[in-house]
């Protein structure tokens, strides 16, 4: 065993025993523990049905509470209606445009009390008897362990309660449904036959019997409860001569990556990260003024970051103005472009640059005003934070209308303290020696799967290979409901500073008996994997729990989807796809494949199928071609906030067409019917490291898409010819 291996498998078994909910001792005088088979399976009897179910993202236990209620069985047959997430405070358009394709407004709003007085009241009103109910302690031990034991209350048809304790409210509340034995999450006390789940393999055998014993679950929801947690701000500090503005004249550098200094091309910004900041997140907030033909021309900012590291002036990140939002006149003209880039600063202590540049392309005289506004937020050690919060909150709803169940544990996260120690690596995406250690964590959650898989199928978890064979032919769905810090990709070599160290993705997982020092490959060089997995993402919860329901609820809405419109005659969108390529080379070489796609969309799938190249894809033509199309295939020059399918000029000096341009700004404000878009373009599929809003993927998922497929890093192509200085930097993986 090499030491590398051991490492990991330290970090699995040391692990094992951190996670769990400790029984309390304030139980009822009527409590008696006893095993999973002593627990009331029948008796429930539903007092009331609804519509829809509603839970705001005041707190989380929101969502559970509305889970059982949503979602339940009864005599073996599912019932479910949408769970949503709402947060008044912020956009909810991706939950508004699924309830106006649905038809139907949920009847059930949840928060508008507290969550005790809620699920008494919950309890109450949707069940006239339950023999068992299910009782969470209201604090962060209570909820880490709900995430996992909830989907019983589905499979069981009963109600869950969130108590600080049990008082006299919830008593009267279980004796009312004549309830004779609880199930609890954390230190809550149990009122008569009382299962205290106490770790997570009790509550997955409560689950895992439930459903049928083995071979029964059908799917797996991977999650991460810390993500509902919000990193402690120790300090603020905003640097002298911030907030500022400034104007900045187009650049001659274009696209190019200056060095950083006083002699850059663009307008340079210097802040200093004091000493003692040795864990800072830096906010970055960056409003443009812009002119109103912005739509059309596509007028942008890049922002270059460097730090004076004592090993000499090194870039640390990168990002472009296209990733932000518009804000607008009444009328819609833009007026500004406001974006913000967050990053963590690990043991970075010390002076900064940022180089700004600008592409001024409604004039090229013209100026561009902005202000430039930063924040250093010193924070707590190890740094874990979400950059979607509240996602774990959905995962008991998903894997009850699926027929399976949730694996979640705090120590999934990323730099959680239980970690290998790593609390001063940073984040891989800005820090390639995190890269392992980050692939430490990924192989911790692949063995934690594994066993659970070993588990469900009644084999032995030390057999790996007999246990791949098995799920090669009878696959289970796997959804990992997390962003990239909670439960992280796995990293290959390359990357840079631009566009993210590392060529990560989640293939790992698939991959039942994967060699951890070869994945994805087995040593014979071929690529097999077991497991169908896609990531579960949105902004936060709210726009997470949309997703779901256009998933869940995709026969019930797909009729009411936008048509597609090409300035001739509508299609409905169920009937149309749309197969584009951008210009330059090497895009323009694949007119071929983008034919074959076209073809494979009409002739396989029946689909009126339109075709565009080069300027005809760009977003001032074809926007409503691709609001109204149900599945998408495209090729473009692209990055993580867009992508450009149109040149301005010919040969080796056409320049992007940035008024072509599909970017965040622009897709989050468009309209998408619950479909699936395929890109092959260049780091247009990155999350990690990155805030949801920055994400042109994320935008694609906020306006209405099912399935966004990319590349989180470059995607060389044909390039990527072996022995090439192209692949050595991609750790020769791309051939």
């Amino acid at each position: 065993m090499n030491k590398w291996f051991a490492i990991v498998m330290f970090v699995i078994f040391a692990s094992a025993s951190l996670a769990g909910c400790i029984g309390g001792d304030d139980s009822g005088d009527a409590a008696e523990e006893v095993d999973i088979e002593s627990i009331p399976r029948d008796g429930s009897v539903r007092a009331a049905s609804l519509t829809g179910v509603v839970a705001s993202n005041g707190s989380p236990f929101y969502a559970l509470i509305g889970t059982p209620v949503a979602a339940y069985y009864e005599n073996g047959v599912l019932n479910r209606v949408p769970l949503l997430v709402k947060d008044e405070a912020k956009e909810t358009k991706a939950v508004d445009r699924f309830l106006e394709m649905y038809g139907t407004q949920p009847d059930l709003v949840l928060g508008d009390r507290g969550v005790k007085e809620t699920s008494l009241e919950v309890a109450e009103k949707y069940w006239t008897s339950a023999k068992t109910a299910m009782l969470i302690e209201d604090s962060q031990a209570g909820y880490e362990m709900a995430v996992v034991a909830v989907p019983a209350a589905c499979y069981l048809n009963i109600p869950v309660i969130v108590a600080a304790e049990l008082d006299d409210a919830v008593i009267s509340t279980l004796e009312k449904l004549g309830v004779e034995a609880t199930i609890t999450c954390g230190g809550i006390g149990g009122h008569g036959k009382t299962l205290s789940l106490e770790d997570y393999d009790v509550a997955h055998d409560l689950v895992i019997s439930l459903i049928g014993g083995v071979g029964s679950v059908k799917y797996l929801a991977i999650a991460n409860p810390l993500d509902v947690t919000a990193l402690e701000t120790l300090e603020k500090n905003v640097p002298a001569g911030y907030p500022s503005n400034g104007e900045i004249a187009d650049s001659s550098a274009g696209g190019g990556t200056p060095a950083g200094g006083e002699s850059g091309d663009g307008t340079l910004w210097k802040f200093t990260v004091p000493e003692g900041y040795d864990y800072t997140l830096c906010w970055i907030n960056l409003t443009l003024d812009v002119p109103a033909t912005y739509d059309l021309r596509g007028d942008m900012v890049q922002y270059h970051m460097f730090w004076n590291s004592p090993d000499g002036k090194r870039e640390v990140a990168y990002g472009r103005s296209p990733g932000g939002r518009a804000v607008r006149a009444d009328d819609g003209t833009p007026q500004q472009v406001v974006v913000e880039y967050m990053l963590p600063l690990i043991e970075q202590t010390g002076e900064y640059e940022i180089n700004l540049i600008a592409s001024c392309e409604s004039n090229k005289a013209d100026t561009l005003s902005y202000a430039i506004s930063i924040e250093l937020l010193k924070v707590e050690s190890p740094v874990v934070y979400p950059l979607m919060p509240g996602l774990s909150s959905l995962a008991p709803y998903l894997s009850a209308v699926r027929q399976g169940m949730v694996l979640a544990e705090p120590e999934f996260a990323m730099m959680h303290p239980g970690y290998m120690g790593c609390v001063t690596c940073g984040e891989p995406t800005y820090n390639s020696d995190m890269m392992e250690s980050a692939n430490i964590k990924a192989a911790y959650i692949h063995g934690q799967m594994t066993d659970l898989l070993a588990k469900l199928a009644g084999m032995d978890a030390n057999d790996r290979d007999a246990l791949a064979e098995y799920y090669y032919n009878a696959p289970i769905d796997i959804a990992l409901i997390a962003d990239t810090n909670m439960v992280p990709h796995f990293y290959y070599g390359g990357g840079s500073a631009v566009e993210g160290y590392g060529e990560p993705g989640d293939n790992f997982y698939q991959d039942v008996n994967v060699d951890y020092e070869m994945a994805p490959e087995d040593p014979s060089g071929t690529v097999r994997v077991e497991l169908p997995l896609a990531r579960i993402t949105g902004y936060d919860a709210m726009d997470a729990s949309a997703l779901l329901a256009r998933g869940i609820f995709y026969y019930d809405i797909l009729d009411n989807a936008p048509s597609a419109y090409d300035g001739a005659s509508p299609v409905a969108w169920k009937d149309a796809a749309y197969s584009f390529i951008g210009g330059a080379v090497p895009v323009e070489l694949l007119v071929n494949t983008q034919e074959e796609c076209a073809l494979l969309f009409t002739q396989n799938g029946g689909f009126t199928t339109y075709q565009t190249i080069n300027e005809a894809s760009g977003k001032n033509t074809a926007q409503g071609i691709q609001e109204g199309s149900n599945f998408i295939w495209f090729c473009a020059h692209g990055f993580y906030c867009w992508y450009a399918p149109g040149l301005i000029g010919a040969g080796p000096a056409a320049v992007d067409d940035l008024g072509s341009a599909y970017d965040s700004v622009h897709v989050k404000e468009m309209n998408f019917g619950p479909g699936i878009i395929a890109a092959v373009s260049c780091v247009t599929g990155r999350i990690d490291g990155l805030l949801p809003e920055l994400c042109l993927s994320q935008a694609y998922l906020h306006s209405g898409m099912n399935v966004y497929i990319g590349a989180t890093r470059s995607t060389p192509g044909f390039l990527a010819v072996e022995g090439t200085p192209v692949n050595d930097a991609y750790g020769g993986r791309l051939t």
